[in-house]
């Protein structure tokens, strides 16, 4: 699936740390709407490889063969959908937000920061 210059494709275990490296530079670049990190990034490769190696379905957003977004879900969750800083504003969400809604066309459950 194609938006503009992105492409959006199922994550595999080998795209685990540049999602991961998405989840801690969106994180850190959000300070203040968003809780600090506790984890160190080599952790959360880590903590993202065994998330896609367990029962999680993972997505990415690639821009120019760069992981620029990713969402994984879990059963019936929404459990992350993340941009990396520089990213928001463009569609990219609304487009990953449309695999889940395609992926999950029973609805599906998430929870947000304020």
């Amino acid at each position: 699936m194609h938006t503009d210059d992105v492409l959006l494709r199922p994550a595999t275990v080998a795209d685990a740390p540049a999602m991961a490296d998405v989840h801690v530079d969106c994180r850190e670049a959000n300070v203040g709407s968003m809780p600090a990190m506790v984890h160190t990034r080599e952790t959360t490769h880590r903590w993202m490889t065994g998330r896609l190696e367990a029962d999680s379905t993972g997505w990415v957003a690639e821009r120019d063969g760069v992981v620029a977004g990713y969402l994984v879900l879990t059963d019936d969750w929404l459990d992350d959908l993340f941009l990396a800083p520089g990213e928001t504003g463009h569609g990219l969400g609304a487009a990953l937000l449309d695999v889940v809604k395609s992926e999950r066309p029973g609805g599906f459950l998430l929870w947000v920061f304020e």
